[in-house]
């Protein structure tokens, strides 16, 4: 197996990016000092793209968890799965540490999540422009933490995505009392 490697610095933002034989790709782009690991499946084809960010169980997995997933997608279809920040363990991430909010209810530390949730919007973003793909043809999911991350991000954000597709996930509190969730009445849901 053959690997390329290649840094670049591009508008303030560094990206390490290795490719393989399988035209698997494995970036890590660095946002305001801050990195953010991930896999991405680039686009083929001509027709026009769809991005797909797809974030792993947020305890003991990483970025490598979802993405045989893109085999199974069209080729049009840009497939990202990024890697939690919080290390675990080796090879193990999560994207916060589990915490009870102020009422008892099932939450997320908020320091992690505000992290988290910064994080994988400023790649959102970045690939969004990178590939030249519009909010209406983007999409997020996970599966447990990464399901919750994408319910975060797509219902406080409702403008950056225009679908969350959830496996084994719930909403947190303090999503639903937030009056941002009036503006979501647009996104699709799976």
């Amino acid at each position: 197996m053959s690997i390329c490697l290649l840094f670049i610095c591009c508008n303030g933002k560094n990206k390490k990016t290795e490719t393989t034989e399988n035209n698997t790709i494995k970036e890590s782009t660095v946002i305001e000092n801050d990195s953010l690991n991930y896999l991405i499946r680039d686009v083929k084809g001509a027709e026009k793209p769809v991005l797909i960010i797809l974030m792993h169980n947020g305890y003991g997995a990483n970025e490598e968890d979802l993405f045989l997933i893109a085999a199974s997608l069209p080729e049009n279809y840009i497939v990202v799965t990024p890697q939690a920040p919080h290390k675990i363990g080796n090879k193990n991430y999560q994207w916060y540490k589990n915490q009870k909010d102020k009422n008892g209810n099932f939450g997320g530390r908020k320091e992690d999540l505000d992290k988290s949730t910064r994080k994988v919007e400023d790649l959102i973003k970045y690939l969004q422009k990178k590939y030249n793909v519009k909010s209406d043809r983007t999409f997020i999911g996970g599966f447990s933490q990464g399901a919750n991350m994408s319910y975060l991000i797509g219902l406080e954000n409702p403008r950056l995505v225009k679908g969350i597709a959830i496996l084994s996930g719930t909403i947190f509190s303090r999503i639903k009392d937030n009056k941002k969730l009036d503006k979501s009445s647009d996104l699709k849901f799976l």
